[in-house]
């Protein structure tokens, strides 16, 4: 069974049960995810249930639809279906999509409070990305500001446990350059 199509097919035919079964098939049987109809159906629907499942086996692929959302999907999606790939990328723990996740927050403000409540529970995952991302761009008021943002929500104890593997580096100046008043016990 191919997918081309068949998800939109059901959901236009607002076949729920058909739809869902199209969804269970195509993780059980590892066909290639139809990531262009998923997001659309993810823009136009509500149903919880849906939307569950096709996040779910969106993870399960997201190896190979990763980059294709990262290279172009995730900015042309609506805001509410911008939250469902936050999540996904979030629940994969790889610094990867961490790494795309920070500089959307670094760049667009509008996206940080969906970012900020999603992807930055594991506050040591969270601080290693940060460190690596902060390598890589210039030392601006604002980039500078919004690192500051962050380190404010991370515990000194996860910042002093990594401390000396990121001695030296640009996050460290930056965590020292914090008021100790506005650093977490």
């Amino acid at each position: 069974m191919g997918t081309t199509g068949i998800l939109l097919t059901h959901f236009d035919n607002e076949d729920k049960p058909a739809l869902m079964d199209a969804i269970r098939t195509i993780a059980s049987e590892s066909l290639p995810y139809p990531l262009g109809e998923a997001l659309v159906i993810l823009d136009e629907t509500e149903d919880i249930e849906v939307i569950a499942a096709l996040l779910e086996v969106m993870l399960l692929n997201l190896d190979d639809v990763g980059e294709e959302v990262m290279n172009g999907e995730y900015q042309r999606a609506a805001d509410h279906v911008k939250r469902h790939l936050i999540l996904v990328m979030s629940l994969a723990q790889r610094s990867t999509y961490m790494q795309f996740l920070l500089h959307d927050y670094f760049e667009n403000a509008y996206n940080r409070p969906a970012i900020r409540q999603i992807s930055f529970k594991n506050k040591a995952f969270l601080f290693m990305n940060l460190a690596r991302y902060m390598e890589g761009v210039a030392l601006t008021k604002s980039n500078v500001a919004t690192c500051q943002q962050l380190l404010k929500m991370i515990p000194r104890e996860v910042v002093l446990d990594a401390a000396s593997a990121f001695s030296g580096t640009t996050i460290m100046d930056v965590y020292y350059a914090l008021p100790l008043e506005d650093r977490l016990p």
